[in-house]
């Protein structure tokens, strides 16, 4: 009840709402709440997916079939060469058919994210003995890390 009366409202306030979700399946078990949640977006950030999903998605904003293919192919960073390793994503918006907005975007993440992202144990163990007892600004002494690499 909750989130369909957020995004049933919110708009009215001119807020902005958030839905997140890794299984569109699992999003779909109430189909009302979704049917409020997708009629009520305007924008859609659009990741690596199964087809079927994304052709029923597809169906409800009126996403081109070739922008579910795109989606469909896009590479997985790991996949990619270390030197050219991204991940993408399609940002879609329709308000109205007059204005439509549909691109695939690339996130190129820099080395000083990649560093303090991983979760490996090794690499985990290894940065926290790094960064252990750092006097001053950890931000630089991260950039100090990255940047001898």
């Amino acid at each position: 009840k909750i989130i369909k009366e957020t995004f049933a409202q919110m708009g009215k306030f001119a807020c902005c709402v958030g839905t997140v979700t890794q299984q569109y399946a699992q999003f779909l078990e109430n189909e009302h709440v979704a049917k409020v949640c997708i009629g009520n977006a305007s924008q859609f950030f659009l990741l690596k997916n199964k087809k079927e999903d994304l052709v029923d998605l597809g169906e409800r904003i009126q996403l081109p079939m070739v922008s579910v293919d795109k989606i469909v192919n896009f590479s997985r960073p790991v996949d990619l060469p270390a030197e050219d390793r991204y991940s993408s994503f399609l940002y879609f918006s329709a308000l109205g058919m007059d204005n439509v907005i549909n691109g695939v975007c690339r996130v190129y993440a820099p080395p000083e994210l990649l560093y303090v992202a991983d979760s490996e144990g090794a690499e985990f163990q290894k940065r926290m003995d790094e960064l252990r007892g750092s006097e001053g600004n950890i931000v630089q002494k991260v950039i100090e890390i990255t940047s001898s690499r």
